[in-house]
């Protein structure tokens, strides 16, 4: 397939960046259809899994987002000084004129 002269080819980056999207996609499709079929669930565990057993499903299924526990977060609060900041009385203009006259307008392709 030929590309448009102004479309260039992706890079190496760009292809594994849609490939890790596409692998990200289908891990959560994948944790989704194994948190609503407690059948495929137990065969990734090798039979019926525990009762009160923590993995990856179980964890997507309660809708949790954070497995740990415990951990204390602390944040602190940004300070901000408004006195450091200089205001100005107006705005300089520009040293060159970048305005388009009104006769003229972007290229015709």
């Amino acid at each position: 397939m030929r590309l448009p002269s102004d479309v260039s080819a992706p890079t190496p980056a760009h292809r594994f960046t849609r490939v890790l999207a596409a692998a990200c996609a289908l891990a959560v499709w994948l944790l989704g259809v194994l948190s609503v079929s407690p059948e495929l669930h137990g065969h990734v565990h090798d039979g019926e899994p525990a009762e009160h057993h923590e993995c990856a499903v179980t964890l997507f299924q309660h809708g949790a987002e954070n497995p740990a526990e415990g951990v204390a977060l602390t944040i602190a609060p940004a300070v901000w000084v408004a006195g450091e900041l200089a205001v100005a009385d107006r705005v300089a203009p520009l040293a060159v004129d970048v305005r388009l006259q009104p006769s003229c307008g972007p290229p015709v392709r």
